[in-house]
């Protein structure tokens, strides 16, 4: 989480928007390890943060089983159970979320709009 930090703070993003990231990212490598990898292993999960007018692409690759959230069916805000409002949170926090399968590897890339001072994409 510190390097999303840095590489917000760096590309000029405010602290609302690095944390917004930041959940994100720990949202997907949490539903990874569970469920793509299984378990906690050595499988490896790349990241990458690109920061441009106050807009940010976070860019998740991991080589578990091909995961596209773009064809999960979101849960009923009414549903009581737990487990997968995680995926709900990040369709509703990234303003554009992108998908591709290369060779072995799912690809997802995250849009983040500019949060204004309300705290409000």
């Amino acid at each position: 989480m510190a390097w999303i930090n840095q590489g917000a703070e760096a590309g000029g993003l405010n602290t609302d928007q690095s944390k917004l990231i930041q959940l994100v990212a720990e949202e997907l490598f949490v539903n990874v390890i569970h469920h793509g990898y299984g378990s906690e292993c050595d499988a490896t999960i790349e990241l990458a943060l690109e920061t441009h007018n106050n807009r940010a692409t976070l860019t998740f690759s991991d080589h578990a089983a091909p995961f596209n959230l773009l064809q999960v069916k979101p849960l009923d805000a009414s549903t009581e159970r737990i487990g997968g409002v995680g995926l709900n949170l990040v369709r509703n926090l990234a303003s554009e979320i992108r998908y591709q399968r290369l060779d072995d590897r799912n690809i997802t890339m995250l849009d983040f709009a500019q949060i204004d001072p309300a705290g409000t994409p």
